[in-house]
């Protein structure tokens, strides 16, 4: 037993007082009486000379004196530290985010956690069970629960960290529903703190100890870019990038912008402390292929110091128009500067050369694997949630602010025969009469439509200037859905859209690693998520190749600083050897309570006397 505020115990010095309460002699009250008999041995303590009484026995001196004991024993803190067993689940959690990489601790903010998380486990109990968790873009479970020590330490060999960025609330959960029915339980967190998604109090209420590493650190990375290139020949090329210098100290560098193997040109730059500048670079003439953007300096994070651009003249977007003639319509696309349109009388079978579909009261029989524009043509399955309204009907209201109603006015547009709607899941509303929806847009089984309830010919639309500017805005954004990002973050997926079965889609990384796999059917969006490190990844399927670079273009994490303070460990202290738990339990509770009842007694046996 030990006493966390011995101090605490010269308040016992009370115990004396209260006995001295007790022989003091009280004064008496005068009161005049027929005899004085009975009252002579009371009057023996009164005429003693001295003032003090001698100590008789009483029931309310021995309740105070417990009272007070009890309430000093509190005040003084007992407790008692005990051996605990080994906890029966340890849940090691390592951030595998791009700020590990950094290199401000030897050999790097990674390669340290891992230590650590080696020794805990060279430390574990044999009956203890691991279980590790990887927490980058999205939380992976490497290792489930076990007792296999040596299988512990050999996935946590195997483990590297990534470029994506850090996500730790998610890996958190996840560890959460491992050791939810196992109160003994306790999480390992490997991290450098510099996470923002972080939320403090719910890691509070987790049986949660944070392992920090890494320091500071000094970084000048780049934090956004991005290649325009100019529509117009001869194509000239802009690069506009932003460099942030996340340091208490002035960074400098040379930023370079390479075209393939040639140097287009050299900046110097000089950052104070915290500073963000924005640097430009422009090319007359478009050079296809791949261009690096690279800082040459000295800093502890190398991920964000190069960012890897695919540069290409804007691909003409292919409309197919399937349509029984609607002059109107072809008229309007076929003024488009960038798009290659063909007229059809029937929805072909094969539409891997079609990246927008053009529809004018055609009818369709179930979902379309390319983005739609439809005009009186449902693209979807046929509903009963439909109302045709066969009068002249204006347009009430519109949504000037989505992308496709972009300088477009329809106060005098009037359609004589016009089906309205009920917008379907992942749909909105962008205009509407007063019967209910007649334009929609949205996105359903990964393809963006744009649907309108009426046809051009049955409307004055066409003669009106809006018209071929909605045709353009739509064809626009339907063709950026179509379209794969060339450019993508580090942790984002990449895109792709393989429209002839069994097509065999092989991916080679910028570590050489390589995927693949075969597309099923017709018109499936194969989707690559394996974007873990900063390069040029490439694509090959059916014939054609395709490249696309991941970068890490993550300001959170390029500031290697942590965002806030180390989560302390929790009450239980780690022994020496690591296989059990020190414990320490305190009793103050226990004796406020006994406190409390003492003197709920002595209250009561003194107004028992009284009565």
């Amino acid at each position: 037993m030990t006493f966390l505020e011995p101090m605490a115990w010269a308040l016992a010095v009370s115990l004396a007082l209260v006995v001295l309460l007790h022989l003091l002699k009280r004064r008496r009250r005068r009161v005049p009486v027929s005899s004085l008999v009975l009252w002579e041995r009371f009057l023996q303590d009164t005429r003693a000379s001295h003032p003090f009484q001698r100590l008789r026995h009483s029931w309310l001196l021995v309740l105070q004196l417990l009272a007070l004991t009890v309430l000093v024993m509190g005040l003084a803190r007992p407790a008692r530290t005990s051996v605990s067993p080994p906890a029966p689940l340890r849940v090691l959690i390592l951030d595998a985010s791009a700020s590990m990489r950094a290199s401000d601790v030897a050999p790097s903010r990674f390669e340290q956690a891992r230590a650590r998380a080696l020794r805990l486990v060279a430390e574990a109990a044999p009956e203890e069970e691991l279980a590790v968790i990887r927490a980058g873009a999205r939380p992976e479970l490497v290792q489930t629960p076990t007792r296999d020590h040596a299988g512990v330490r050999r996935v946590l060999e195997t483990l590297e960290a990534s470029d994506e960025p850090g996500r730790l609330l998610p890996a958190l959960r996840l560890a959460e529903a491992l050791v939810r029915h196992q109160p003994e339980a306790r999480l390992e967190l490997f991290t450098d703190g510099t996470a923002g998604d972080w939320e403090e109090g719910y890691a509070r209420a987790l049986p949660l100890t944070e392992h920090r590493v890494g320091t500071a650190g000094h970084n000048l990375g780049v934090v956004a870019c991005e290649a325009r290139v100019d529509p117009e020949p001869p194509h000239p090329v802009r690069v506009v990038a932003r460099l942030s210098a996340f340091s208490d100290r002035a960074l400098s560098g040379v930023v370079e912008l390479r075209a393939g193997p040639e140097v287009v040109e050299r900046r110097p730059v000089v950052l104070q402390a915290g500073e963000s500048v924005s640097v430009s670079f422009f090319v007359p003439e478009a050079r296809p292929g791949l261009w690096e953007l690279v800082v040459e300096t000295r800093d502890d994070l190398e991920a964000d110091n190069r960012v890897w651009l695919a540069v290409s003249p804007p691909r003409p977007v292919r409309v197919l128009l399937v349509s029984p003639g609607n002059v109107f319509l072809e008229r309007a696309l076929r003024s488009l500067p960038r798009a290659q349109c063909r007229v059809a009388a029937g929805i072909p079978a094969d539409l891997g050369e079609v990246d927008v579909l053009v529809l004018d009261r055609v009818t369709v029989a179930g979902p379309l694997p390319v983005p739609v524009l439809a005009w009186a043509s449902w693209p979807w399955e046929p509903t009963d949630r439909t109302k045709w309204v066969d009068s002249a009907t204006p347009v009430l209201d519109w949504d000037p602010a989505h992308p496709v109603l972009r300088h477009v006015r329809l106060d005098d547009v009037h359609a004589a025969r016009v089906e309205v709607r009920s917008p379907p899941p992942g749909a909105e509303v962008l205009a509407e009469c007063g019967e209910g929806p007649m334009l929609l847009a949205g996105e359903r089984g990964g393809q963006r439509f744009v649907w309108a309830g009426f046809s051009p010919l049955d409307s004055d639309w066409p003669l009106r200037v809006s018209f071929p500017i909605f045709v353009a805005n739509a064809v626009e954004w339907l063709a950026a859905a179509s379209a794969t990002k060339a450019t993508v973050r580090a942790g984002e997926p990449v895109v792709l859209r393989w429209t002839r079965p069994g097509s065999v889609v092989r991916v080679t990384g910028p570590d050489q690693r390589s995927w693949s796999w075969r597309v099923e059917a017709a018109g499936d969006r194969a989707v690559f998520e394996g974007t873990e490190r900063c390069g040029v990844y490439r694509f090959e399927a059916g014939g054609e190749t395709w490249e696309a670079c991941v970068n890490l273009l993550n300001e959170e994490e390029s500031n290697l600083r942590a965002r806030r303070p180390a989560l302390g460990a929790l009450a239980e202290a780690r022994s020496a050897g690591g296989t059990a738990v020190h414990v320490r339990r305190e009793y103050w509770a226990v004796l406020a309570t006994a406190f409390l009842l003492l003197s709920l007694t002595e209250w009561w046996w003194y107004h028992r006397r009284s009565v």
